[in-house]
């Protein structure tokens, strides 16, 4: 396995745990600080939203390579 695809997973791995603490946070009535992951949570709803959220920095962070 290569360094780009272990680096990948565990983008992939933080990004799953970030939305699973996120979404816990939220519901026990926390607050979404981030005014562009709102927009999206807003939008979409909570769980979508912050995956989809989580695929667009993926995406822009690919473009940048």
């Amino acid at each position: 396995m290569d360094i780009v695809t272990i680096l990948t997973l565990v983008f992939v791995v933080l990004n799953v745990a970030d939305v699973a603490t996120t979404n816990k946070v939220l519901s026990d009535g926390g607050v979404e600080l981030n005014p562009i992951a709102r927009f999206f949570m807003d939008k979409l709803g909570m769980l979508t939203g912050l995956v989809l959220w989580k695929v667009f920095i993926g995406v822009r962070y690919r473009d940048w390579e």
